[in-house]
């Protein structure tokens, strides 16, 4: 008897742990589905229209209340990749706010172009509300999601409101599809530009600034081609982590280590669709 009780009650206890987690996951991606319908509404390829988020501010503003009042509570029984998901979302909702509510920037730091985020002084150490803590995007980014949570490929869903950075999606990241949407994000920005650059005649890589400022988080990575190795050190897991979102002949070319690696200069330029 006391055998078929407690069998029972494991089985209720299951059954509850299944509903609670179930539960979760759909705040999660009712949350994430709200952001889709803001960013489809002002984003096309990349590019934001602030004019018109300027012009209709709601459905933002809406969202981000939604998000500052996330408990952590509640935030505790998502997913890893739930959170995640939450928190780059929320980065790129406030970066979003915080350009909105200034726009037209047009500042008079020389060291940046008129039209840039960096015209917004303390830019990343502005306060923001998310999960019931006044944060700022500086530690959501570096010490929330790079750390806390550990995932290095978020540097490709942080889109900081700047051509260099990776082009904002016209949709939000879904912890349910997360890992896929990281890869996906880090492809399309190293088969850009402002990502990488492969120049055989002049023998070399050019990768972006984020590989410099970042390089500690890629230098876990294995698997890297022993002539990378030999001929770049340290940075070889670099390189092997761009070559392996690159075309196939590229990536052979880049793994042969016979050219020079260099830093792409960062475009601070707005992503405004007026700049496009």
């Amino acid at each position: 008897m006391f055998r078929q009780t407690s069998i029972v009650f494991a089985m209720a206890l299951a059954a509850l742990s299944f509903a609670l987690s179930a539960q979760a996951s759909q705040e999660a991606e009712e949350l994430e589905a709200a952001f889709d319908a803001v960013l489809a509404a002002h984003v096309q390829d990349g590019w934001v229209d602030y004019a018109a988020l300027k012009a209709s501010p709601k459905a933002l503003d809406t969202w981000l209340g939604q998000v500052a009042k996330v408990s952590q509570s509640e935030l505790s029984e998502w997913s890893k990749n739930h959170q995640i998901a939450f928190y780059i979302n929320a980065y790129n909702g406030h970066a979003l706010r915080i350009v909105r509510d200034r726009y037209p920037i047009r500042g008079k730091n020389s060291e940046f172009p008129e039209s840039s985020i960096q015209q917004i002084p303390d830019v990343w150490k502005l306060p923001i509300d998310i999960a019931g803590e006044t944060l700022n995007l500086d530690k959501v980014e570096k010490e929330i999601v790079l750390g806390e949570l550990g995932t290095y490929k978020a540097h490709f869903g942080f889109v900081c409101a700047s051509v260099g950075c990776p082009a904002l999606k016209n949709e939000a990241f879904h912890g349910g599809t997360l890992d896929r949407e990281l890869n996906l994000a880090a492809q399309v920005f190293l088969r850009s530009p402002q990502g990488a650059q492969v120049d055989r005649k002049a023998k070399k890589l050019r990768v972006s600034q984020l590989f410099n400022w970042y390089a500690a988080d890629f230098a876990h990575l294995r698997g890297t081609a022993a002539t990378v190795q030999q001929v770049f050190a340290e940075r070889a897991p670099i390189i092997e982590f761009v070559g392996s979102y690159l075309e196939k002949a590229d990536r052979d070319w880049i793994r042969r280590g016979n050219y020079d690696l260099e830093y792409l200069p960062y475009d601070w330029t707005l992503n405004d669709i007026s700049n496009r």
